[in-house]
């Protein structure tokens, strides 16, 4: 594969090497304080690469799905109060349609 020279691929890249056991693919998903989602990826060739960003992106799809969902099934009283980060990371992934629905009651 074509080498890439980003910090971030290179951390990926060393945790493949640490990790051993025939790693193929790595996939990190950081949030910030903010809530703007960081994902590194790497692929021991150019395909398995491509293929990882595209898990990488399911991933936070996945995950802010499973949030609505759980939130769906709770009592608008018993909602927790989400922290700005992890509220910042529904409204980007999901459309806010998850954080409308639990400011307005669950309505």
């Amino acid at each position: 594969m074509a080498w890439n020279p980003s910090p971030r691929v290179a951390d990926c890249r060393e945790i493949a090497r640490k990790w051993g056991c025939g790693i193929e693919q790595v996939i990190i998903i950081a949030i910030d304080g903010d809530g703007r989602t960081i994902t590194a990826t790497y692929g021991r060739t150019l395909q398995l690469c491509n293929c990882a960003d595209v898990l990488g992106q399911a991933a936070i799809k996945g995950i802010a799905s499973k949030v609505e969902e759980i939130e769906a099934k709770m009592e608008p009283e018993t909602l927790p109060i989400l922290p700005s980060h992890t509220a910042a990371l529904l409204k980007a992934v999901c459309g806010g349609n998850c954080l409308d629905a639990a400011a307005e009651g669950g309505k």
